[in-house]
């Protein structure tokens, strides 16, 4: 079950690089199991050619990265201050810093369509899609926002942009990605595994909500809106690290 996922994982993410959907007519069983089993690795190569572009480049005035969560592993990610932590949650208080964000309306799906289509927007930015033609380190987390009570939901997603280009970070190319100052604090439940689906976003998001409840913290965040972030690669087969967050007011 779990090669299972995983290799939905990186079918997926292939099509989010490639732009092609030629992949899942082999998943839906139009062409024999060898040709299926090749098209995928053939992909999985691409995904990690692409994704290691950033991961191996070695900047030449690499700015030092201060001390970091372990879940952040080799990537530069937001600093943020823990002010109280239980066994359910964690209250974060994050300072003010620049992100390169795009917004779409569409399903909250993390490897659907949408999610697709956001993430290779802000993943061209990052390759040089920017007036600069500047190439910049990959960031965790990937952040999603998540808001709306129909089928569709209102999404941004957003990249960190690495201490080194936070005080001029250039500017997108494409129209529909632009650069934004996040300063939040949120109450954070940290969880593992494979997130395919919008339910595990979801029932994560229903455990916080209920631990803050206990505590008495029920009114204590905003309930229009949620938060998804992820930090691991699709190829990671352990260790993956994701986190649901509600803001505080």
């Amino acid at each position: 079950m779990r090669t299972h996922v995983v290799l939905m994982t990186l079918v997926v993410m292939a099509t989010a690089v490639t732009g092609k959907a030629s992949i899942f007519k082999s998943f839906l069983g139009e062409t024999s199991a060898s040709d299926f089993f090749g098209g995928i690795f053939s992909k999985v190569q691409e995904i990690i050619a692409t994704f290691k572009k950033s991961k191996d480049a070695k900047p030449t005035d690499q700015s030092p990265v201060a001390s970091k969560p372990k879940f952040c592993k080799k990537r530069e990610c937001p600093p943020f201050a823990e002010k109280n932590s239980t066994d359910d949650y964690e209250l974060r208080c994050y300072e003010a810093a620049k992100w390169v964000s795009t917004k779409a309306n569409g399903h909250p799906t993390p490897m659907g369509q949408t999610s697709r289509q956001m993430f290779k927007q802000l993943f061209q930015y990052i390759e040089g899609n920017n007036v600069a033609g500047q190439k910049i380190d990959m960031t965790v987390p990937v952040l999603n926002s998540i808001a709306g009570s129909g089928e569709m939901k209102d999404r941004v997603m957003s990249f960190y942009i690495p201490e080194k280009f936070q005080a001029a970070p250039p500017a997108p190319k494409d129209p529909q990605v632009y650069i934004e100052t996040k300063k939040f604090c949120a109450y954070v439940r940290s969880f593992g595994g494979y997130v395919i689906r919008y339910s595990q976003i979801n029932g994560q998001a229903m455990k916080l909500a209920k631990a803050l409840k206990k505590d008495g913290l029920g009114e204590s965040y905003k309930k229009s809106v949620t938060y998804y972030a992820g930090y691991d690669e699709p190829w990671a087969m352990s260790d993956r690290h994701n986190e649901v967050m509600l803001m505080k007011v």
